[in-house]
């Protein structure tokens, strides 16, 4: 732990693996390793999300099977992870290799934000989710959102994962014929904003996920008796009870690919703050590369939760095949 990192280099420059200071054939690996990744989850992201898309869009509506609601929220949500799975890994892995940016400062600007808004964008849609089945389980009167409300939240939803990654829109610029972080290490009044973004999208998280749980467990202790009642009423609240488990395994995984990188750069900049500041060092700037490349896979795992835990979805493929 030290203070000697060079003010001229950006913060973040995590999705740099080919700048790591040390044997050239050990930055080469770890060029190939994180392509290679980003390859699989730029396969995976548009096969799986588009098998989803249709699943919940048409088929499954069609067959008569769900509610609108629900799947027009799954659908949503595979529609945010079909493009991020298009954007980001063609952005860092061309990026990784040192390609040249022949774009333009506006597509700079835009396409790192764009990535990073859309995968907070996701996250945002399992909240909307928890809520709406919290809804129609503590509450046997209440059903499922109207659609209007769903477009409010979603349109909410749009605004929140720009508002906290609005930084950087200014943040990225073209320097040198690479599009890339412009942020130095004595920039530290625009550090608070990062900060910010990397604890707020994981807390945020957290809380709703904590008190929905806590809202349905606590209802269904309350009334155990008529959750035990062989009720058509009741037989849709132990569905709803499925779906729920099936969301919550959806935003642990979530959770656990996106966290890591969150803590580990959220530490970096706060580190800096201090006398004690956290160098800049090669493992540092790798590890961050292989963290950020696991957030990025966000957008291709929704579908084995589903292979799992959804029966129809998997007889729906098993049919395909």
């Amino acid at each position: 732990m030290n203070n000697h990192s060079d003010p001229q280099k950006p913060i973040t420059d995590d999705n740099h693996a080919h700048h790591v200071h040390g044997p050239r054939e050990e930055s080469g690996k770890a060029e190939i390793i994180l392509v290679t990744i980003y390859a699989i989850i730029f396969i995976m992201g548009l096969v799986s999300n588009a098998l989803i898309f249709y699943y919940f869009r048409f088929k499954r509506r069609r067959r008569g099977k769900g509610t609108a609601i629900t799947e027009r929220l799954f659908s949503y949500l595979a529609m945010v992870d079909f493009i991020a799975s298009i954007i980001n890994p063609i952005y860092h892995a061309h990026d990784i290799l040192g390609g040249q940016w022949y774009y333009g400062t506006f597509l700079c600007k835009l396409f790192e934000p764009i990535g990073i808004i859309l995968i907070t964008n996701s996250g945002g849609i399992f909240i909307v989710i928890a809520f709406d089945r919290e809804r129609t389980i503590t509450f046997a009167s209440l059903r499922h959102f109207t659609k209007s409300t769903i477009r409010s939240a979603l349109v909410f939803v749009v605004v929140y994962s720009t508002a906290i990654n609005a930084y950087l829109f200014h943040d990225f610029e073209v320097s040198n014929g690479r599009c890339a972080d412009k942020l130095t290490m004595d920039e530290k009044t625009y550090w608070i904003p990062r900060i910010a973004s990397f604890i707020l999208r994981d807390c945020m998280l957290i809380f709703i996920f904590a008190f929905t749980n806590i809202r349905i467990v606590s209802r269904k202790f309350a009334h155990y008796e008529t959750w035990r009642l062989g009720t058509l009423w009741e037989k849709r609240k132990q569905d709803s009870l499925k779906l729920v488990r099936m969301i919550n395994v959806m935003i642990i995984v979530y959770f656990m690919v996106m966290a890591p990188y969150d803590i580990l750069m959220a530490t970096f900049l706060v580190s800096h703050l201090s006398d004690h500041s956290i160098e800049r060092s090669g493992p540092v700037v790798t590890t961050s590369s292989y963290l950020k490349c696991l957030a990025m896979s966000s957008s291709c795992l929704n579908f084995f939760v589903y292979l799992y835990m959804h029966k129809d979805f998997k007889k729906f493929l098993r049919r395909m095949t």
